[in-house]
């Protein structure tokens, strides 16, 4: 069984992997700065933090998440002087004293950056948490957003089963707000952000074993949370006509997928705004 937990872990460090090769060349361009300091939003476990800014210029790291047991795993495998590991929920009401009460702690008077990863598609209110962020970017720093782009993504010679699959992300509520990069252009313009720029870093199937990456990686995560969904709302006619299509379908899109003739891609949405 593909979906089984060991197979789930090896899922996401393949993840890790794969979208960071093709993220790299962006991260190298934007962090070209001396002792830059650097918030992280939704750090995790802080693995990918880690692989993100441990570099030379820069000289701290302030990476906040909301979830207690990742943030202990974190201070515990990566936190030290540089890398700082805190809990911090951007939607929260207090945010901002926490976050100021941070700064204080760890001699941070303003940001190089700050950066989000797969966050935003999660808010309720973008605008609201995007303008309280940029209050505390230093002058010529930037917000960098990174976000699930599913328009982007590509299946050829027929699309059908991402078209599918790609409408019932939309009813998942465990992935967020799916039109999010559609609107970061508007939402980043609304918050105050200046010279706003998109660029799209992607991965495209090659070989057999790569094909089979990338179905565990884009495909395997829907059938899980529809089955959770269908337990915890056995009423809800949409999370059943989903779970039976995935049922019904998810070994053919494997197949499909692993065709010769088959071309896969996807990727992320890196978005940028400037503080003047």
């Amino acid at each position: 069984n593909i979906f089984d937990t060991d197979y789930e872990i090896e899922r996401l460090n393949a993840q890790e992997e794969l979208l960071w090769k093709a993220q790299l060349p962006f991260y190298s361009g934007f962090l070209n700065g001396k002792d830059m300091m650097i918030l992280d939003i939704g750090c995790s476990d802080g693995y990918k933090t880690v692989k993100e800014f441990d570099r030379d210029n820069v000289r701290k790291v302030l990476a906040l998440d909301s979830a207690p047991e990742a943030v202990s795993k974190a201070k515990a495998n990566c936190g030290n002087e540089k890398f700082c590991f805190e809990m911090g929920n951007v939607e929260d009401a207090d945010f901002e004293d926490r976050l100021i009460d941070l700064m204080k702690k760890y001699d941070i008077e303003a940001f190089d950056v700050v950066h989000l990863s797969l966050v935003v598609l999660h808010l309720k209110d973008p605008v609201r948490v995007l303008s309280i962020l940029k209050k505390y970017i230093g002058k010529g720093g930037r917000i960098v957003i990174v976000e699930a782009d599913d328009d982007k993504a590509a299946l050829s010679p027929d699309d059908y089963y991402l078209r599918k699959y790609n409408s019932l992300l939309k009813i998942d509520p465990y992935m967020g707000n799916r039109e999010c990069a559609n609107n970061m252009y508007i939402w980043l313009n609304q918050a105050g952000y200046h010279n706003i720029k998109d660029s799209y870093a992607f991965v495209q199937s090659g070989d057999m074993e790569t094909k089979k990456v990338m179905f565990d990686i884009y495909f395997s995560s829907l059938p899980v949370d529809f089955e959770d969904l269908c337990i915890d709302d056995p009423g809800n006619a949409e999370y059943r006509m989903a779970r039976q299509w995935l049922d019904d379908n998810i070994d053919d899109i494997y197949e499909y997928l692993l065709h010769e003739a088959t071309v896969f891609s996807f990727g992320v949405s890196i978005f940028e705004g400037f503080v003047c």
